[in-house]
């Protein structure tokens, strides 16, 4: 996709570098609050976005892209807030899969909101209070598997 360096909300969509064929059938966008990146980890990609607003959030899916075959993608959702009263950071998130590694056909839609409903409990999660382990933080996280929704520590 074409673009000007200075432009701030553009397209983005992810597509394989030798055939130029899009990996996902959805695109999404980089825009003024919210950033976008790409990222490999050992075998796996992450395509993040990270809200820039008052939100303190950030969702992302990984997947793998190997041999023109994509893996089951896994979606999560992490977002921050603060219990000012007792003045406590808080973490809470979601992480869902699907073992086809196809995401559920509609018209139009984000790649990341797409991925999202994957997850089909979107009543809001509660909160759980950070722990730490020296300078890294563990947080809660539900995993919903066909409609039940189970809390682990990570």
């Amino acid at each position: 996709m074409e673009r000007n360096v200075d432009d701030i909300s553009y397209k983005v969509e992810l597509a394989d570098a030798e055939n130029g064929k899009d990996i996902f059938s959805y695109f999404d966008m980089n825009e003024t609050t919210e950033s976008v990146s790409l990222q490999k980890y050992g075998e796996r990609y992450v395509f993040s976005k990270v809200y820039l607003d008052s939100t303190k959030a950030i969702e992302f899916i990984s997947f793998k892209y190997d041999n023109k075959h994509l893996s089951p993608v896994n979606y999560y959702y992490i977002e921050s807030s603060i219990d000012f009263n007792n003045n406590v950071k808080k973490w809470s998130g979601k992480e869902c899969d699907t073992s086809a590694g196809k995401m559920p056909e509609k018209k139009d839609g984000l790649l990341l909101q797409v991925a999202s409903e994957l997850c089909v409990n979107q009543n809001k999660l509660s909160y759980g209070p950070n722990k730490y382990t020296g300078n890294d933080i563990l947080f809660y996280l539900s995993q919903i598997t066909d409609g039940v929704e189970k809390n682990s520590f990570l």
